[in-house]
């Protein structure tokens, strides 16, 4: 393995990563920030619908490595990512070189900018690597990606994939899945302590999605990438054929994790906002490194593969030009926040703004004015109970009575809880402010009703109890 050719990548991504990450607002990435800052009591904030891997692992980084946490991330999950890749090509008989052809331009543009697939995907590749050799560490490997991304649930059936009627494969399967409800089980037991179910946080993710119809415009739009791996396989199908002859079960388990992914994009694109919307192109990431895993036998040399590599990052950067609307600049959210301060100075207080996770980043506890009524059932731009409304260079701002004080708020789809010294209150879903009460607010009923899905939603509480 050479490894100082898999550095140089891992230290090419990090410095990519670290350049989009000052110079562009990575929404769902600065929600891991707050949310890890809220972990160490130093942050009003937390966003119970995002997977806690990240949160916690920018905790220990941020203890560790202060203002400097966010760039360490980015060199671990590149190194993470790209030992996952060698870890499949090698399945393919393959050399390290080959990673390239999973490093694809969406993913590097995407992977980190709007959330964590990058983590996910490559812990569902250290989980299909593990599972193809019956090494009961897929469990864990599994168990992380779930942490990572709840989509991940739709991948267990990986751990399945090297099936046979022999006692190997059945200890395997008995310790994978002990050691996958091990590495759950801290999370269960914090989401209880926070709000009174251990899978709150899971069924809200899932639930935004409930109700709506797919987009199947805008995720043929986001597959764009997807396409030249299948004109690829098609023109060179006498040779796909004869490598799949060679390893049936590993073409056929690559293809099922395509499948997999393909649904999770369709299912994704619910929450496309537009033809062309941003936040689906991520959810199409694991299909197109699926996609790509199959055309890697295909390349008769590394000329081909550097000749590939270099087409479809110019495609890229063509459509990104095109269409894509890359990001809000950093200059914009700190002349929010600039506004704020000059009326607010040094105290804090819970203030209304549409921006308001980057307001939480940069230390103002925020909460959004409105919902888009097209994702949820809510438009909350109602204010606090008893507030006043500011108007600060076109910028909109609430401020909880007379006073500021420190509280803290957990943040879900459906609600927005906020704590302080002496009261709690959620937003229901007419959008008006009331007491909560943790036995009253039922996420699990909330999203899934009564049924098998409810009961299983439930049962981590059933065990806990």
């Amino acid at each position: 393995m050479d490894k100082k050719f898999l550095l140089i990548i891992a230290i090419i991504l990090t410095v990519y990563f670290s350049l989009e990450f000052i110079y562009y607002n990575n929404w769902d990435f600065i929600a891991r920030l707050t949310n890890a800052k809220f972990l160490l009591n130093n942050g009003p904030y937390i966003y119970i619908n995002n997977a806690p891997l990240e949160n916690f692992l920018l905790e220990i980084l941020i203890i560790i490595f202060k203002n400097y946490s966010p760039f360490i991330y980015f060199f671990i999950f590149s190194l993470v990512f790209l030992f996952s890749a060698y870890l499949i090509v090698r399945l393919f008989n393959k050399n390290e070189y080959y990673v390239l052809a999973l490093i694809s331009p969406f993913l590097i543009f995407f992977g980190i900018k709007n959330g964590s697939e990058l983590p996910v995907i490559s812990f569902i590749l250290i989980t299909f690597y593990f599972s193809i050799k019956k090494n009961p560490l897929a469990g864990l490997s599994m168990g992380l990606a779930i942490l990572s991304k709840f989509y991940a649930l739709f991948f267990l059936p990986v751990l399945f994939f090297s099936f046979e009627k022999k006692k190997r494969f059945y200890y395997y399967i008995l310790l994978s899945l002990a050691l996958l409800i091990l590495i759950l089980t801290p999370y269960f037991v914090f989401m209880k302590n926070l709000i009174g179910f251990s899978l709150g946080g899971v069924a809200l993710s899932f639930w935004s999605t409930e109700g709506l119809s797919p987009n199947y415009l805008a995720f043929l739009v986001s597959t764009i990438e997807i396409w030249p791996f299948i004109l690829f396989i098609v023109y060179n199908r006498k040779r796909f054929l004869k490598e799949f002859e060679k390893r049936k079960h590993l073409f056929i388990s690559t293809f099922l994790l395509f499948l997999i992914s393909i649904y999770i994009g369709v299912d994704a694109s619910k929450l496309a906002q537009g033809l062309v919307a941003t936040n689906e192109f991520r959810f199409t990431l694991p299909s197109s490194v699926f996609i790509s895993l199959l055309t890697i036998p295909l390349f008769k040399s590394k000329k081909d593969l550097i000749t590939y590599f270099a087409l479809s990052y110019t495609l890229a950067i063509i459509l990104f030009l095109i269409f894509i609307n890359h990001a809000t600049p950093s200059s914009f959210i700190n002349s929010q926040y600039l506004a704020y301060k000059s009326v607010f100075q040094n105290k804090t207080c819970i203030v209304q703004s549409n921006n308001w996770i980057y307001l939480d980043y940069l230390g103002v506890p925020s909460i959004p004015i409105s919902f888009n009524s097209s994702i949820y059932p809510i438009i909350s731009n109602l204010p606090l109970s008893n507030s006043t409304k500011l108007s600060i260079n076109s910028y909109t701002f609430y401020i909880s009575g007379n006073t500021c004080s420190s509280g803290k708020i957990i943040l879900g789809t459906d609600t927005i809880i906020i704590e302080n010294k002496t009261n709690t209150y959620y937003l229901n879903l007419v959008g008006k402010y009331e007491a909560y009460n943790k036995s009253e607010f039922n996420p699990c009923k909330f999203a899934f009703g009564s049924g098998i899905i409810y009961d299983i939603c439930m049962y981590p509480n059933f065990i806990l109890n």
